[in-house]
């Protein structure tokens, strides 16, 4: 039996998201910022809710949650935590409620940060404001009762071995609780299945599938070969 999964975005349902620049944020004081912030936020829970209900009528079983429900939180400038926020308390109630929602409906959730999330990056402050986002998606998904964040391996910079030894240091570097929810994905033009399949059995890493990304970046592996291996993990 089939299970439909639904990435993000709806095309009819009345769910949206809101987000947030530096640019417009800039012009207003830190009190009128974090207003601000805290209506886009608490909008952005109670639209969570939404799409949670919408899945479940639709028979949707999977729902990848849009990373940015908290928009600019790691950003430097105008960063924040949700307790900075006015309205945090009521906030983290309706991201409660949410989750409470999602588990009795057994409606599987999931976060794909942005593609500047990059474990492997050999540039320090790369690799630092990745782990800071990282530690923020987690926090995201510990709101809703997300089970997985799943990231691409990142850049292959001139050696691809040794990108997948950084790779490999920086996953058994992370707090348990977020290598517990970390999968892996192929993506279409630097890592394939048959590349990341090693790292997923060594460190325990479930590997996320992308048969699309296989097609265009393909490796030798059959689908029904991939699709096996990936199952296994």
């Amino acid at each position: 039996m089939i299970e439909w999964g639904l990435c993000c975005i709806f095309r009819r349902e009345p769910v949206k998201f809101r987000r947030a620049t530096v640019f417009a944020l800039r012009k207003y004081p830190r009190r009128e910022q974090l207003q601000r912030l805290s209506d886009l936020v608490r909008s952005n829970a109670e639209n969570l809710r939404k799409a949670f209900e919408s899945c479940i009528r639709l028979g949707i079983t999977a729902f990848r949650i849009n990373s940015e429900l908290m928009p600019l939180a790691t950003h430097p400038e105008v960063g924040y935590r949700l307790e900075d926020l006015p309205e945090a308390e009521r906030i983290a109630g309706i991201f409660a409620e949410a989750r409470t929602y999602a588990a009795r409906h057994h409606l599987r959730l999931s976060f794909h940060p942005d593609q500047f999330v990059v474990l492997n990056s050999p540039e320090r402050r790369v690799l630092e404001n990745s782990l800071l986002e990282l530690r923020h998606q987690n926090f995201l998904a510990e709101l809703c009762g997300a089970r997985e964040i799943n990231l691409h391996a990142g850049g292959v910079y001139g050696c691809k071995t040794e990108a997948l030894a950084r790779l490999r240091r920086e996953i058994l570097a992370l707090p348990e609780d977020q290598r517990q929810r970390l999968t892996l994905e192929n993506d279409d033009r630097s890592y394939t299945a048959a590349d990341l399949l090693p790292v997923c059995r060594e460190l325990n890493v479930p590997l996320v599938y992308d048969v699309h990304h296989h097609r265009v970046n393909p490796d030798g592996l059959s689908i029904e070969r991939a699709t096996e291996e990936a199952m296994k993990t």
